[in-house]
């Protein structure tokens, strides 16, 4: 649902790394800022996939009260921690 989706929207950091997800009438689209962003497309719950790239997963955290803290970009055989900025 739509009420679903936005609880991902917002920017996540990593060092210097900023990604933005955002949410439109279609769904979810994520990238970095000044570039183009690209669909995020729900595996499971809380693992979205970006379609045309198999070998990365997104796999948002949540803490004990369920709110989003980040997502572990998974690339086969490493995850790289985004936090939550916003």
């Amino acid at each position: 649902t739509t009420e679903q989706r936005r609880a991902y929207c917002g920017r996540y950091r990593l060092g210097d790394l900023t990604y933005v997800v955002e949410c439109e009438t279609a769904g979810l689209t994520g990238g970095m800022p000044g570039r183009p962003r690209k669909a995020l497309r729900l595996e499971s719950p809380d693992v979205f996939f970006v379609p045309g790239e198999p070998r990365t997963r997104r796999i948002f955290q949540r803490d004990a009260a369920g709110r989003l803290t980040g997502f572990l970009e998974r690339r086969e055989s490493w995850d790289l921690p985004w936090k939550r900025a916003d």
